[in-house]
């Protein structure tokens, strides 16, 4: 609603607005990902949120130009490569559910809150790892989807 008032208010065409929000979101996700580690993240900023606002918004930029669409298409293609090479290691270990990236962090682990409750075990930890990288997964392949289809994207169209 707030891109809608903005473009409207501003004379600003709404693909503008639509693509530029997305490439903040980009940003975020990427600063996030490439400064945190697991456990960090899944308790401070599970960020598979964002990228569901991501693929909301992606409906609004299939009227931006060719030039706009591959810019975010890169940036896109970047941040979803960097989200499953972050979530790969609990979604790809042959035991996800007791996945713990390193045993040192058991400070952050009693510090874990959890609904309003302590984390008691490692097990809690485990399963909210668990659940931040599936989402993160499912989400990157959501985005994936949407972007093939609303904007029109193939392989050959992503340059690294």
């Amino acid at each position: 609603m707030r891109l809608y008032f903005e473009s409207a208010t501003l004379n600003i065409p709404l693909w503008k607005c639509v693509s530029n929000t997305c490439l903040e979101i980009l940003e975020i996700l990427e600063s996030d990902i490439e400064t945190a580690d697991l456990l960090k993240l899944s308790k401070s900023t599970p960020n598979y949120g964002l990228m569901n606002c991501l693929e909301s918004l992606l409906e609004l930029c299939s009227e931006c130009p060719e030039e706009s669409k591959k810019v975010l298409l890169n940036k896109f293609f970047q941040v979803c490569s960097i989200a499953s090479e972050f979530a790969a290691p609990v979604v790809n270990a042959s035991s996800p559910e007791g996945f713990l990236p390193d045993p040192e962090n058991e400070i952050l682990i009693k510090n874990m809150n959890l609904d309003g409750r302590k984390a008691n075990s490692d097990t809690d930890a485990a399963q909210l790892l668990l659940v931040m990288c599936w989402r993160m997964t499912k989400s990157v392949s959501m985005l994936m989807g949407s972007i093939s289809s609303v904007l029109k994207a193939d392989i050959q169209t992503y340059k690294h």
